[in-house]
């Protein structure tokens, strides 16, 4: 572990571009969340911009550790992970949130590629080129990054009682609830690969495909403890009821994936 440490301190940064990328994606996301918090009956211009200031730090804070997460497992397995945000996926989630008034406030948080560290995969099996379930593993350590982090959240509202603190739990949530979208990205820049649906229009996934293509039962098993944690958590607070809860939807998750894999089988 000492030698992870080290070569987290060696390898582990984050790029000007993405900062630029996570701010944003970060800002759709403020936009996003703070849609119909400009006023309670009449617009009210300066509670508007509050709220979606605030939001707009929550957004970038909350999007900032799940990409901090991502690299640093990356970096655990010998890969660097070289975040970008998805613009096609931000315009769609504008969209969404204008078509549902502000009721569902949508957004794709961004993906990564991932680049193996030759120096940290010598004596491993394809030195060169990391395993789908090692990047499936990276894309993970994020979502789970933003479900702990809502727990001490949660407890500083419930100390102090300021709402900002559960605000940023629910940002935090959405962020682990959205990064398990399984689809990979589409690419719509050159019209003639869209109408003739070629195959290059398909580069690059969610980080949701990326887990998904390394394990499809991990997959549902984070799937169920993603699900699980966001209900339980909010309903009744971080406790060990919410996460022995948790840990059994996440094991109904995996329950699920073995009967649709044994019904594919047939």
């Amino acid at each position: 572990m000492a030698g992870y440490w080290y070569h987290l301190k060696r390898y582990f940064d984050i790029s000007r571009k993405e900062w630029l990328a996570i701010a944003t994606t970060a800002a759709v996301m403020g936009f996003a969340l703070s849609y119909n918090n400009w006023g309670d009956e009449t617009f009210d211009l300066a509670i508007g911009l509050r709220n979606l200031i605030g939001a707009l730090v929550g957004a970038f804070l909350m999007l900032a550790l799940h990409v901090a997460a991502n690299k640093a497992v990356a970096v655990f397995y010998g890969v660097r992970a070289t975040y970008e945000k998805y613009s096609l996926g931000l315009v769609i989630g504008i969209f969404v949130t204008f078509l549902t008034f502000g009721l569902w406030p949508l957004w794709v948080n961004g993906f990564s590629r991932y680049l193996a560290i030759p120096n940290l995969r010598i004596g491993k099996f394809r030195a060169t080129i990391a395993k789908d379930w090692e990047l499936g593993l990276a894309a993970a350590g994020a979502v789970l990054a933003s479900l702990l982090i809502c727990i001490p959240l949660e407890v500083l509202f419930q100390v102090t009682g300021l709402e900002y603190f559960h605000s940023l739990v629910k940002i935090s949530i959405l962020i682990a609830v959205y990064g398990m979208i399984p689809l990979p990205l589409i690419q719509t820049s050159n019209p003639y690969q869209l109408y003739m649906s070629r195959a290059e229009m398909l580069e690059g996934n969610l980080n949701g495909y990326d887990i998904i293509w390394g394990s499809r039962a991990y997959y549902f098993l984070l799937l169920g403890v993603t699900i699980g944690f966001a209900i339980f958590l909010l309903l009744i607070g971080p406790s060990w009821l919410m996460i022995f809860l948790t840990l059994v939807l996440g094991v109904i998750g995996m329950w699920f994936w073995t009967i649709v894999r044994d019904i594919e089988h047939i």
